[in-house]
Parts: structure tokens; C-alpha cells; sequence
């Protein structure tokens, strides 16, 4: 049996934890995970950006270039706040405030 499992750590520092997987002939494996998480130079060259005014049929737009001083392949997103702390208040306010089902809410937490 092949498991596949992702690391998507939201801080520097080492990080571990147990796994455990239940197969179907009522036999546990137990094992330990252990992590690191590094920072990297990885950059904007730009901040911030202005955009020029625009109306319903004018559009305006920009460039910025991310720098990746290093040999590892990146991944990124946009994001609205800059940690998982700030999000993750304002994901439970959206979602009380739209009234969605308790299976979309706890999916969120």
C-alpha cells in the first residue's frame, strides 16, 4: 500500500507528529513525521501597486516579477491577509454571515 502525505507548514521551525494507518485486516501502523520549514530568498520586486482610475470599459494593469534566488520550484497564491492567523477570523465571520451548512463551516476550520 502506497500513502501519500503533504506537508504545508505555516511557520518556520521543526515540526513532527504521529501517523497512524488502520488497514482493513484490523492491523495499525504507527510511525513518526518529521519536518522543516526554512525560509527562503524569495521576493516581489515590488510591494505595492497603483493602478490607474478605470470606468466599466477601461481596464488597467500592472507588472511585478518574483524573484527566486534559489534552486527550489516555488509555489505561491495571492492571498488577502498575510497569515493564517489573520484569515482564518475573518473565514468563520464570512461564513456565519452567509449561513452556510456546518459541513462547509467545519471544512474551513
Amino acid at each position: 500500500m502506497q500513502v501519500t502525505v503533504e506537508y504545508h507548514p505555516m511557520e518556520t521551525g521543526h515540526h513532527s507528529t504521529s501517523l497512524a494507518v488502520h488497514c482493513d485486516r484490523d492491523e495499525d501502523t504507527h510511525t513518526r513525521l518529521l519536518g522543516k520549514a526554512k525560509d527562503f530568498n524569495i521576493g516581489l520586486d515590488k510591494y505595492s501597486l497603483e493602478f490607474d482610475k478605470t470606468y466599466l470599459t477601461l481596464s488597467s494593469y500592472r507588472t511585478m516579477v518574483i524573484h527566486n534566488r534559489t534552486n527550489i520550484t516555488a509555489q505561491f497564491q495571492w492571498k488577502a491577509f498575510a497569515t493564517e492567523a489573520e484569515e482564518h477570523p475573518q473565514k468563520i465571520r464570512l461564513s456565519l454571515n452567509l449561513s452556510w451548512p456546518p459541513q462547509e463551516i467545519a471544512r474551513l476550520l
